[in-house]
């Protein structure tokens, strides 16, 4: 996706970003040249806002996203892994990674297949694009994106986000919690999206697409 100054309004970034952004990037840029300004900057506050509209572009409206190709979320997932900020180490993991954490604030990208990733602080950031993933996380308000196939994800703790660009994903989430899940209605990939609490959508209950529709899986 491209950033403008006029998103960046939309999305009520504050006038201190929004100035320094028109004069790097009069013309607008993609994701990820943001994300290496604001590194070369050591802006990590402002990264991680970035980070976080996306995240609220996504989820805050489903009637859009179910109506997008799901090309666009794989490279969002792409991206959120690849322009990390910079408290985050990036390196790619081997298949069959073992990731574990228990501190507040982690950031993990695992991009190896068969992944296990772990996590019980408060405020993670995970990201996964390999194949299988298994991806679990206990602390509040986790934001947790996959566009590997066949993921399965569980965040217990409260107000989670979820998206799974990758087809065959089951995941299941804590009270508060939302997520947007991948299915092919034969002739193009959509997104249908859940929020715990809402049309019948249980916390602590394993969710899968079918149809287009969600249902609860074994």
């Amino acid at each position: 996706m491209k950033i403008t100054l006029d998103w960046l309004k939309e999305h009520n970034a504050c006038a201190a970003a929004r100035e320094a952004f028109a004069e790097k990037f009069p013309d607008g840029a993609t994701y990820t040249e943001a994300q290496a300004a604001l590194h070369d900057e050591n802006r990590a506050d402002w990264s991680w806002w970035l980070v976080d509209a996306l995240y609220r572009g996504l989820l805050d409206s489903p009637a859009d996203v179910t109506a997008q190709s799901v090309d666009a979320h794989v490279d969002m997932a792409s991206k959120i892994i690849a322009g990390a900020p910079p408290s985050v180490i990036e390196t790619p993991t081997p298949d069959d990674a073992r990731i574990g954490s228990s501190g507040s604030c982690a950031r993990i990208g695992s991009s190896g297949d068969d992944a296990q990733i772990g996590s019980s602080g408060y405020d993670a950031r995970i990201g996964s694009s390999g194949y299988a993933a298994r991806i679990g996380s206990s602390g509040y308000a986790a934001r947790i994106g996959s566009s590997g196939n066949r993921a399965r994800i569980v965040a217990t703790g409260e107000n989670a986000t979820i998206v799974c660009a990758g087809g065959g994903a089951r995941v299941k989430s804590g009270k508060g919690g939302c997520f947007a899940l991948t299915w092919h209605d034969g002739t193009r990939h959509r997104i249908v999206v859940g929020y715990v609490g809402e049309d019948g959508i249980k916390a602590d209950t394993w969710y899968r697409v079918e149809a287009g529709k969600l249902v609860e899986a074994a």
